[in-house]
C-alpha cells in the first residue's frame, strides 16, 4: 500500500533486498519496509536466497466416485517409494492421489500408480487428472536477507513427509515479522521437518 493506495492483483517483477524496493508489471516501483516472498516456489527470492535444499515432488490427483472398499470416515495413507497414495473421503467424492520426489518419478509412473491403486479400490475418475508440484526438501537455510523475507512453501516450510503446508503457512505469516522469525519457526516446526 502507498499513500493509500493498493496494489492488487499486480505481478512483483522485480525486488532489491537492500533498500525494500519492488517493481510491479506496469512497470511502476515502491519501497516497502519489509517485502515477504509467499509465491510458493520462491521465484523472487532464489537470486538471493540458497535454495540448493529445495527438492520438488510430483503429485498428481482425481476426484472420484465412492465404492464399497472404500470407508467415507478414514484418511488412508500408503507409502509407495519416495512418496505416498492418498485417500481422502469428502462430502460428494473422493480425492485419490500420488505425489512422489521429481527426481525418482515421472508423470507416466505415478499415473500408473494411480490408475491401479484405483482400480484396486474400485473407483472412478469424475473429472481431469489435476497435477502440483509440492516443496519436500524442508526449510531453507535461511528465510531471508535484508528487507526480503520468504514464507510458506516458498520458504520450503513443507512437511516432507506428508506433502502438509497450509498449518506451516499460518504460523510463519503470523510471526514473519519478528527479527528472528526462522528460530522461531524452527523451534515449533522445522527442527521436524530437517528429520
Amino acid at each position: 500500500e502507498k499513500n493509500g493506495t493498493q496494489l492488487v492483483n499486480s505481478k512483483v517483477r522485480k525486488v532489491n533486498p537492500i533498500n525494500g524496493e519492488i517493481t510491479v508489471d506496469n512497470g511502476r516501483s515502491y519501497k516497502a519496509d519489509l517485502v515477504i516472498c509467499a509465491d510458493g516456489t520462491g521465484t523472487l527470492a532464489r537470486q538471493y536466497l540458497d535454495y540448493s535444499n529445495y527438492e520438488i515432488a510430483t503429485c498428481i490427483q482425481y476426484k472420484c466416485s465412492f465404492s464399497e472398499k472404500i470407508d467415507p470416515n478414514y484418511l488412508y495413507l500408503d507409502i509407495v517409494g519416495n512418496g505416498y497414495l492418498w485417500t481422502f473421503p469428502r462430502e460428494d467424492c473422493i480425492n485419490i492421489g500420488v505425489g512422489m520426489q521429481s527426481n525418482v518419478s515421472t508423470i507416466t509412473i505415478l499415473k500408473n500408480m494411480l490408475d491401479k491403486h484405483m482400480k484396486n479400490l474400485g473407483s472412478k475418475p469424475m473429472g481431469k487428472l489435476s497435477s502440483a508440484s509440492v516443496s519436500v526438501g524442508g526449510p531453507l537455510n535461511s528465510f531471508g536477507t535484508g528487507k526480503l523475507v520468504v514464507a510458506g512453501e516458498a520458504a520450503g516450510c513443507v512437511m516432507p513427509l506428508s506433502g502438509e503446508g497450509n498449518r506451516f503457512g499460518l504460523y510463519a505469516g503470523s510471526i514473519v515479522c519478528n527479527p528472528n522469525y526462522r528460530e522461531k519457526f524452527m523451534e515449533k516446526y522445522g527442527n521436524n521437518m530437517l528429520r
